[in-house]
């Protein structure tokens, strides 16, 4: 019954690795009983579902903190922000999804877990996705191509590396986005735009 939660003593405990649905169409509630560290400056304490590599179905999910729903859940969105640090219960009611027309595997194994995200690491990240993503709809010895990948190349030569998390590395991360935004989203897509 989705309008009432069920007693965490009916839950019974999943083995990793394990799947919980092995067809379309399956339901099943999962209980998880988390302790939130504080965030630090910079960073943010997030709450993953994700699917095993290689399903291509979309389960689909509601997501109850201490009794609250809080959110839906599927394979586009898989990240729940926790604000709030300490000692929280989390239930999950999910369906493994519809069948679709595409190749699918079964058993569904699904991953939760806790994640602290570096605010400037996954900044340059996406910095950097969105020009790769549009390679993909370039042609690739064009004049356009090699400039967006100088301009990918230069950016990450700027990361130090070495230490990850250190002064130099925080540092070198906020030089390589400044780069990107003078060099390929201030300049080069202002100049060389294209409109459909």
């Amino acid at each position: 019954e989705m309008g009432k939660l069920p007693s965490v003593s009916e839950f019974q405990p999943l083995p990793p690795n394990r799947g919980w649905a092995e067809k379309f169409d399956e339901h099943a509630w999962f209980y998880l009983h988390v302790t939130v560290p504080q965030a630090k400056d910079g960073e943010r304490i997030s709450f993953f579902m994700e699917n095993e590599p290689g399903v291509h179905v979309n389960p689909q999910s509601v997501v109850y903190i201490d009794g609250a729903l809080v959110s839906g859940m599927d394979c586009n969105h898989y990240e729940i922000e926790l604000n709030e640090a300490g000692e929280h219960d989390i239930m999950i009611y999910a369906c493994s999804g519809a069948p679709r027309d595409f190749p699918f595997r079964f058993p569904l194994i699904t991953n939760f877990s806790l994640k602290r995200i570096d605010l400037k690491t996954e900044k340059l990240y996406y910095d950097l996705l969105a020009p790769l993503q549009v390679l993909g709809y370039t042609q690739e010895y064009s004049k356009e191509y090699a400039d967006i990948m100088d301009k990918v190349n230069r950016a990450v030569n700027l990361v130090d590396f070495r230490e990850i998390h250190s002064k130099s590395y925080e540092e070198t991360l906020e030089l390589a986005s400044a780069y990107l935004r003078d060099n390929l989203y201030g300049n080069y897509y202002k100049d060389n735009a294209t409109v459909v």
